[in-house]
């Protein structure tokens, strides 16, 4: 009874072994990709302009009181200013805005 045991726990792993070895890739089975030393070479940098186009909003509270320059003319109001901004980075973190 033990050698029939033997003889199954060594088919079943003889199996296992087989299954295992069977499904894995060689690198002959692999397809060869062509390599193009020129499109390694060639990486696409982001362009170091950056142009926006925003708009800023004042919004007052009608509750507030403003201390004027007596004889200035001056006033406030809800207002809404299109802002066009264009920066050059000089770094990933550093830029001038025109």
């Amino acid at each position: 009874m033990a050698t029939k045991r033997m003889n199954v726990l060594r088919g079943v792993t003889a199996a296992v072994i087989l299954l295992l070895v069977g499904q894995q890739a060689v690198a002959a089975d692999l397809p060869e990709i062509p390599y193009d030393p020129q499109e390694a070479a060639s990486v696409e940098w982001p362009s170091p302009w950056q142009i926006r186009l925003r708009a800023l909003g004042v919004s007052t509270e009608d509750s507030g009181y403003v201390n004027a320059v007596p004889g200035s003319g001056l006033s406030y109001s809800n207002t809404v200013t299109p802002e066009l901004d264009i920066s050059y980075f000089f770094t990933d973190n550093v830029a001038a805005e025109l």
